[in-house]
Protein backbone atom coordinates (compact mmCIF):
# COMPACT_ATOMS: atom_id res chain seq x y z
CA UNK A 1 0.00 0.00 0.00
CA UNK A 2 1.76 3.74 -1.06
CA UNK A 3 1.20 6.86 0.04
CA UNK A 4 -2.24 8.90 -1.16
CA UNK A 5 -0.98 10.93 -3.99
CA UNK A 6 0.23 14.24 -3.21
CA UNK A 7 1.43 13.07 0.14
CA UNK A 8 5.15 13.76 -0.48
CA UNK A 9 4.58 17.25 -2.23
CA UNK A 10 2.41 18.14 0.97
CA UNK A 11 5.08 17.03 3.39
CA UNK A 12 7.62 18.98 0.94
CA UNK A 13 5.29 22.29 0.83
CA UNK A 14 5.06 22.37 4.41
CA UNK A 15 8.91 21.81 5.18
CA UNK A 16 10.13 24.28 2.85
CA UNK A 17 7.56 27.09 4.74
CA UNK A 18 9.28 26.26 8.15
CA UNK A 19 12.63 26.28 6.39
CA UNK A 20 11.72 29.82 5.77
CA UNK A 21 11.13 30.78 9.28
CA UNK A 22 14.04 28.58 10.80
CA UNK A 23 16.60 30.38 12.65
CA UNK A 24 20.28 29.98 14.05
CA UNK A 25 21.16 32.15 17.27
CA UNK A 26 24.99 31.37 16.76
CA UNK A 27 24.68 27.97 18.92
CA UNK A 28 21.50 26.06 17.35
CA UNK A 29 18.70 25.87 15.36
CA UNK A 30 15.53 26.90 16.33
CA UNK A 31 11.57 27.66 15.09
CA UNK A 32 9.26 30.43 16.38
CA UNK A 33 5.98 29.03 18.03
CA UNK A 34 3.99 31.07 15.75
CA UNK A 35 4.23 33.92 13.12
CA UNK A 36 2.76 36.54 13.20
CA UNK A 37 1.34 38.88 10.30
CA UNK A 38 3.65 41.44 11.26
CA UNK A 39 7.17 38.97 11.19
CA UNK A 40 5.82 37.93 7.44
CA UNK A 41 5.62 41.67 6.82
CA UNK A 42 9.28 41.99 7.61
CA UNK A 43 10.73 38.23 7.07
CA UNK A 44 12.19 38.20 10.21
CA UNK A 45 11.55 36.90 13.78
CA UNK A 46 13.23 38.67 16.95
CA UNK A 47 14.89 36.37 18.58
CA UNK A 48 13.72 37.21 22.17
CA UNK A 49 10.41 35.25 20.32
CA UNK A 50 12.33 32.25 20.55
CA UNK A 51 9.72 29.71 22.06
CA UNK A 52 10.65 27.29 25.22
CA UNK A 53 11.69 24.14 24.14
CA UNK A 54 8.90 22.28 24.66
CA UNK A 55 6.59 19.33 22.59
CA UNK A 56 3.69 21.84 21.55
CA UNK A 57 5.05 25.37 19.92
CA UNK A 58 8.83 25.17 20.69
CA UNK A 59 11.88 23.48 20.08
CA UNK A 60 11.03 19.87 20.43
CA UNK A 61 7.66 19.34 18.59
CA UNK A 62 9.38 21.40 15.68
CA UNK A 63 12.64 19.15 15.51
CA UNK A 64 10.73 15.96 15.46
CA UNK A 65 8.35 17.30 13.11
CA UNK A 66 11.48 18.02 10.60
CA UNK A 67 13.27 14.74 11.42
CA UNK A 68 10.13 12.85 10.67
CA UNK A 69 10.05 14.99 7.27
CA UNK A 70 13.24 14.16 6.55
CA UNK A 71 12.68 10.90 6.84
CA UNK A 72 9.55 10.77 4.92
CA UNK A 73 11.03 12.91 2.05
CA UNK A 74 14.94 10.75 2.36
CA UNK A 75 16.55 14.34 3.11
CA UNK A 76 19.14 13.21 5.39
CA UNK A 77 20.09 16.79 5.88
CA UNK A 78 17.07 18.19 6.56
CA UNK A 79 17.13 14.90 9.62
CA UNK A 80 20.39 16.18 10.32
CA UNK A 81 19.29 19.96 11.05
CA UNK A 82 16.61 18.66 12.94
CA UNK A 83 18.35 15.86 15.29
CA UNK A 84 21.18 19.05 16.10
CA UNK A 85 18.36 21.49 17.05
CA UNK A 86 17.17 18.91 19.63
CA UNK A 87 20.78 17.68 20.65
CA UNK A 88 21.58 21.79 21.40
CA UNK A 89 18.64 22.15 23.77
CA UNK A 90 19.30 19.03 25.27
CA UNK A 91 22.90 20.11 26.35
CA UNK A 92 22.13 23.91 27.06
CA UNK A 93 21.33 24.91 30.78
CA UNK A 94 19.82 27.57 29.75
CA UNK A 95 17.13 26.21 27.64
CA UNK A 96 16.39 23.07 30.18
CA UNK A 97 15.94 26.18 33.19
CA UNK A 98 13.32 27.75 30.83
CA UNK A 99 10.84 24.79 31.36
CA UNK A 100 9.39 25.49 34.44
CA UNK A 101 6.73 22.87 34.25
CA UNK A 102 7.12 18.98 34.22
CA UNK A 103 3.87 18.44 31.57
CA UNK A 104 3.98 17.35 28.37
CA UNK A 105 2.31 20.17 26.75
CA UNK A 106 4.74 23.02 27.80
CA UNK A 107 7.32 21.11 30.25
CA UNK A 108 10.24 18.63 30.42
CA UNK A 109 8.16 15.52 29.66
CA UNK A 110 7.20 16.74 26.72
CA UNK A 111 10.67 17.59 25.79
CA UNK A 112 12.03 14.14 27.59
CA UNK A 113 9.50 12.38 25.07
CA UNK A 114 9.97 13.99 22.08
CA UNK A 115 13.70 13.14 22.25
CA UNK A 116 13.37 9.94 23.56
CA UNK A 117 10.96 9.29 20.01
CA UNK A 118 13.86 11.42 17.98
CA UNK A 119 16.57 9.43 19.67
CA UNK A 120 15.14 5.86 18.07
CA UNK A 121 15.45 7.35 14.60
CA UNK A 122 18.78 9.67 14.94
CA UNK A 123 21.64 8.87 12.69
CA UNK A 124 24.12 9.44 16.00
CA UNK A 125 23.69 7.87 19.71
CA UNK A 126 24.48 11.58 20.95
CA UNK A 127 20.70 12.11 21.27
CA UNK A 128 19.91 8.83 23.44
CA UNK A 129 23.28 9.66 25.59
CA UNK A 130 21.08 13.15 26.93
CA UNK A 131 18.32 10.87 27.61
CA UNK A 132 19.43 9.74 31.27
CA UNK A 133 20.44 13.34 32.04
CA UNK A 134 17.14 15.12 30.79
CA UNK A 135 15.11 12.06 33.02
CA UNK A 136 17.13 13.04 35.98
CA UNK A 137 16.35 16.40 35.73
CA UNK A 138 12.20 15.78 35.41
CA UNK A 139 12.39 13.68 38.17
CA UNK A 140 13.94 16.12 40.84
CA UNK A 141 11.43 19.09 39.07
CA UNK A 142 8.39 16.63 39.85
CA UNK A 143 10.27 15.69 43.46
CA UNK A 144 10.68 19.25 44.19
CA UNK A 145 7.48 21.25 43.06
CA UNK A 146 5.92 23.03 45.74
CA UNK A 147 2.26 22.25 43.85
CA UNK A 148 0.10 19.84 44.85
CA UNK A 149 -0.10 17.00 42.14
CA UNK A 150 -2.19 17.55 38.79
CA UNK A 151 -3.57 14.48 37.34
CA UNK A 152 -3.59 15.57 34.05
CA UNK A 153 -2.28 13.91 31.22
CA UNK A 154 -0.76 16.77 29.29
CA UNK A 155 0.12 18.94 32.07
CA UNK A 156 0.14 16.95 34.93
CA UNK A 157 1.77 13.88 36.52
CA UNK A 158 0.06 11.43 34.61
CA UNK A 159 1.90 12.66 31.20
CA UNK A 160 4.96 12.83 33.19
CA UNK A 161 4.57 9.07 34.43
CA UNK A 162 4.32 7.92 30.80
CA UNK A 163 6.78 9.79 29.20
CA UNK A 164 8.88 8.31 32.42
CA UNK A 165 7.83 5.21 32.01
CA UNK A 166 8.45 4.82 28.30
CA UNK A 167 11.95 6.23 28.58
CA UNK A 168 12.56 3.56 31.67
CA UNK A 169 10.95 0.48 29.76
CA UNK A 170 12.04 1.21 26.04
CA UNK A 171 9.23 0.97 24.48
CA UNK A 172 5.42 3.27 24.17
CA UNK A 173 2.62 0.84 26.32
CA UNK A 174 -0.37 -0.33 23.95
CA UNK A 175 -1.87 1.33 22.19
CA UNK A 176 0.45 3.75 21.55
CA UNK A 177 -0.54 6.59 24.47
CA UNK A 178 1.45 9.47 22.26
CA UNK A 179 -0.46 8.98 19.02
CA UNK A 180 -2.44 12.12 19.87
CA UNK A 181 1.02 14.40 20.17
CA UNK A 182 1.74 12.94 16.75
CA UNK A 183 5.68 12.34 17.68
CA UNK A 184 5.01 8.31 16.55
Amino acid sequence: MGSPPGLAEAIARLAAWTDLWRQHDGDAYWWPGLVTPEQVGQQRVHPDLRPVASWCYGVAGTARAQQLAGMALRDPERKHTAEAAMLAVLRSPAQLGRLSSTGLCHGTAGLLHCAWRMAADATTPEIGAELPRLATHVTAQLTNSPAAPNPDLLDGTTGVALALHTLGTGRVPAPCWDSFLTVA
